[in-house]
C-alpha cells in the first residue's frame, strides 16, 4: 500500500479497468462451449481466483469488501466461496522494512530495544495491518499488530469513489449481490473502518471484553505502554483458529488428534456469542473464523476487537422477545418490535412484507434437519435483510450491525457442525437470558439499599414478568401437544426426552417467577396476591418435579 495515492481520476481508472478486465474474462468463460468434468470445474475456479487477485490488487478497501462477501457467500459457487475465504486468513504481507518504519515512527527509533525477539515473518496479514509474534524484554510472549502505511488515507480516498460507483455503476452485478445489499455492506465497512484504524480504540475494546464474565473465554491482555494509533501489542494466545478447524472438519483423524468435537465446539461458540451480545451488550462485530481460537486447555480465545458493537438494555430485551415470539408464531407481538428497528417507509407494502416474512420464518422452522436449516440462522437473517431492502424498510444502523454479526457466526457454525439446530440449541439460552433480564430489572431496586418499596418495581416490571410467564406457558402447551416446529421430525424417544426437558425447564422458570412475585407482594403487604403467587409456585414446582421424575 503506497504512502501517497494517485489522483481521483487515476484511481477511478484503476478500479474501472480492473473490473472491466474481470468482467470481460468472466464473459469469455461463460461464452466457451460447456466442457465436461474437470475442465468445467477449472473454468469456475479460474474466475474465482481472478476475483480474489483483483480485489487484492485494488488494495485494502476492496479486500474488506471481499472479506464481507466471503461471510455472506451462501449463494456463490463453491470455488468463489473458497477463494474469497482466503481473504479472511491473510492478504499479501508487507515487506518487513515497511513494518519497521511504522514501528520506528510510533515507538521511537529504539523500538527494537523493547523486544528480546521479533519475528519478521507475519503470523497474519489483513487489509489494514498485519500481526507479528515477538517476546518483550521482560520475557512475555506478545502479538504485535502494525498498521499498513497510508491505510487511513487510502480508505478515505477509495470510499469516496465507491459511493459514486455504487450509485452509477453495476458493481453489484459483477459481485453477484443486490445493489442495496452491496451499498449497505459498503456503508458498514466505512463506518467500522474509521474506528478500526485507531488501534487505541481497539485496545479499549479488548480491555472491556476482558472484564466480561464469560466462562471458558480468554481475551489477550493489552500492553498499555506499547499502544499507539497504529501499533497494538497484546499478550499472545497460542491456539488453533476456527478457520483451521473448518478446513479439517471432514478429517476425523486430525480432529481426534487434537481432541476436538466440532459439534460441541459449535454449541459452545453459539452460547458465547449469545451471552456476549444479549446478556452483556458488547459483542465482537467481526467474528469471522480467523478471530476465534481453540486453546490447548479447551477454552475459547477471542482476538481482534477492531470492530465491536454495543446493544442497550432495551434493544437486548427486544431481540430476546422477538426470537421467542417468532418461535411461538406470535407475529402480532413480533411486528411492533420489528418495526422499531426496521421502519416501514412510504414505499413499503406492509402486508406484502409481513406475508413474505411469515413464509420465510415458517420455512426455517419446519425444515429442521434439512438443507435450509443446515445452512443455519445465518441464512435466515441474510434473507431477512434482503426482505428489508426489497420492501424499502429503513433499518437502524445498530440493528443492521447486530444482524450482520448473526449472519457471520450463524453461517460459520452451520459450516462447523451439520448437526447444530439453532432453534433447539438456542431456545433454552434465550429463556435463560430472558429470566436474567427480568431478575436484573427487579434487583436494580434493592429496598434494603435504597429504601424504595418493593411495590414500585413490581408495578414497573410486573407486566414484563407476566409476559414472560405467558410465553413460557404457551411453549409448554405447544410442546405437550407436539406442535413446536423445533421438536419436529425427531426419533420418538428423543423427541419425548427433549419435550420433557423443555417442560421441566419452563415450569422451573415459572416457579422462580412466582417466587419473585410472592416475595415482592409479601413485602408490599399485598397478602391475598402473595397467597395466589404461593399457590402458583406450588403448582409450577410440582409440574417441574413431575417432568424431572419422568426423565429418569
Amino acid at each position: 500500500m503506497p504512502a501517497t495515492h494517485p489522483t481521483r481520476s487515476r484511481r477511478l481508472a484503476e478500479i474501472a479497468g480492473a473490473f472491466a478486465r474481470f468482467g470481460a474474462a468472466t464473459a469469455l468463460d461463460r461464452a466457451r462451449p460447456p466442457d465436461l468434468g474437470a475442465e468445467s470445474f477449472r473454468a469456475g475456479e479460474r474466475g474465482a481466483v481472478r476475483l480474489r487477485r483483483m480485489l487484492e490488487s485494488l488494495g485494502a478497501s476492496f479486500v474488506k469488501i471481499g472479506q464481507l462477501l466471503a461471510l455472506h457467500a451462501d449463494e456463490l459457487p463453491p470455488a468463489y466461496r473458497e477463494q474469497l475465504s482466503r481473504l479472511l486468513d491473510s492478504t499479501s504481507p508487507l515487506p518487513f522494512a515497511a513494518v519497521a518504519a511504522v514501528l520506528a515512527e510510533e515507538l521511537g527509533a529504539g523500538w527494537r530495544e523493547r523486544f528480546a525477539t521479533f519475528a519478521e515473518q507475519p503470523l497474519a496479514s489483513a487489509s489494514i495491518g498485519q500481526v507479528h509474534r515477538a517476546v518483550l524484554a521482560d520475557g512475555r510472549e506478545v502479538a504485535v499488530k502494525v498498521q499498513r502505511p497510508g491505510a487511513r488515507e487510502l480508505f478515505a480516498h477509495d470510499f469516496a469513489l465507491l459511493r459514486g460507483l455504487l450509485r452509477r455503476g453495476r458493481l453489484h452485478v459483477l459481485l453477484a449481490v443486490e445493489r442495496e445489499q452491496l451499498a449497505s455492506l459498503v456503508e458498514d465497512i466505512e463506518e467500522f473502518t474509521s474506528a478500526e484504524l485507531d488501534y487505541r480504540q481497539e485496545a479499549e475494546a479488548c480491555r472491556r471484553f476482558g472484564e466480561l464474565p464469560l466462562p471458558g473465554v480468554v481475551v489477550p491482555e493489552v500492553v498499555d505502554e506499547l499502544v499507539t494509533g497504529r501499533v497494538l501489542v497484546t499478550t499472545f494466545l497460542d491456539g488453533i483458529t476456527l478457520n483451521e478447524v473448518l478446513a479439517h472438519r471432514e478429517d476425523p483423524a486430525w480432529l481426534a488428534e487434537r481432541g476436538i468435537d466440532r459439534h460441541e465446539l459449535a454449541r459452545r461458540i453459539l452460547r458465547t456469542q449469545l451471552l456476549q451480545s444479549l446478556q452483556h451488550g458488547l459483542f465482537q462485530a467481526d467474528p469471522h473464523p480467523a478471530n476465534v481460537l481453540l486453546l490447548p486447555d479447551g477454552r475459547l480465545g477471542y482476538v481482534d476487537f477492531g470492530i465491536v458493537g454495543e446493544l442497550h438494555q432495551r434493544v437486548r430485551s427486544d431481540i430476546v422477545d422477538l426470537v421467542i415470539h417468532e418461535l411461538m408464531d406470535d407475529f402480532e407481538e413480533l411486528w411492533p418490535i420489528l418495526y422499531r428497528y426496521g421502519r416501514p417507509t412510504a414505499e413499503t407494502d406492509v402486508r406484502a412484507f409481513q406475508a413474505e416474512y411469515r413464509a420465510l420464518s415458517e420455512r426455517f422452522k419446519t425444515s429442521a434437519g434439512k438443507g435450509f436449516a443446515r445452512r443455519s440462522l445465518g441464512v435466515l437473517v441474510e434473507e431477512q435483510l434482503r426482505l428489508y431492502h426489497r420492501h424499502r424498510l429503513s433499518v437502524a444502523p445498530g440493528w443492521a450491525t447486530y444482524m450482520r454479526c448473526v449472519v457471520v457466526y450463524g453461517t460459520t457454525l452451520a459450516a462447523l457442525s451439520d448437526r447444530l439446530d439453532f432453534n433447539r440449541e438456542a431456545l433454552p439460552i434465550y429463556l435463560e437470558i430472558k429470566a436474567r433480564q427480568v431478575w436484573a430489572a427487579w434487583a436494580a431496586h434493592d429496598p434494603l439499599g435504597t429504601g424504595n418499596p418493593w411495590a414500585s418495581p413490581f408495578v414497573r416490571h410486573g407486566y414484563e414478568a407476566l409476559r414472560l410467564g405467558r410465553s413460557l406457558a404457551t411453549l409448554v402447551d405447544r410442546a405437550a401437544a407436539g406442535e413446536l416446529p423445533v421438536l419436529a421430525e425427531e426419533h420418538p424417544r428423543l423427541e419425548r426426552t427433549r419435550n420433557l426437558r423443555l417442560r421441566a425447564g419452563v415450569w422451573g422458570a415459572l416457579a422462580v417467577t412466582a417466587a419473585w412475585a410472592g416475595v415482592t407482594l409479601l413485602v408490599a403487604e399485598q397478602t391475598v396476591a402473595a397467597a395466589l403467587a404461593a399457590v402458583a409456585l406450588s403448582v409450577a414446582t410440582w409440574k417441574a418435579a413431575r417432568a424431572l421424575r419422568r426423565l429418569r
